[in-house]
């Protein structure tokens, strides 16, 4: 949604391969030739199930059609830690980046209102985000909660 209210970034499912694929489910009956619309296999059920594969290959796509200045958005009050170490975007879209199509990596760490700040620029799992892109050759910075960064808030920059 805020890439909708702002409409100055364009996420995943905002690309033609992105959208084709959102709310599209592609599993096929047990015994029969036709598609199961009522459930889908999850991960857990089949590692190379229809659906993960969809958006494993459009993740790795949109990593490689990605140029220029690249906005991360990272809940920092999320209790299992901003940056989630295992999926789509760490597993299939960091690796997948052109550094030669790259500017620079912004990090944005957002906290919820009202909940605590689990983890800040720097710290945590965010921090691992930073050294991986660090040692991938990445110019990246991170800002802490973006709006109220006009007002002295938290930020590191890579060199």
């Amino acid at each position: 949604s805020f890439a909708e209210n702002t409409r100055r970034f364009m996420p995943l499912c905002n690309v033609l391969y992105g959208n084709v694929g959102d709310f599209m489910s592609w599993c096929r009956q047990e015994n029969a030739s036709g598609l199961d619309y009522q459930s889908c296999p999850t991960a857990e059920d089949c590692e190379n199930n229809a659906v993960d594969s969809y958006w494993k290959s459009a993740s790795m796509q949109y990593s490689r059609d990605s140029s220029g200045v690249i906005h991360v958005l990272l809940n920092g009050s999320e209790p299992t830690g901003a940056y989630p170490l295992r999926g789509f975007f760490a597993d299939f879209e960091i690796p997948y980046l052109q550094k030669d199509k790259i500017t620079r990596i912004e990090i944005w760490v957002m906290h919820d209102i009202g909940k605590p700040r689990v983890e800040s620029c720097g710290e945590g799992s965010v921090k691992i985000l930073e050294d991986r892109l660090e040692a991938l050759g990445f110019q990246h910075s991170c800002i802490d909660d973006y709006l109220e960064s006009a007002s002295g808030q938290h930020t590191t920059q890579s060199p």
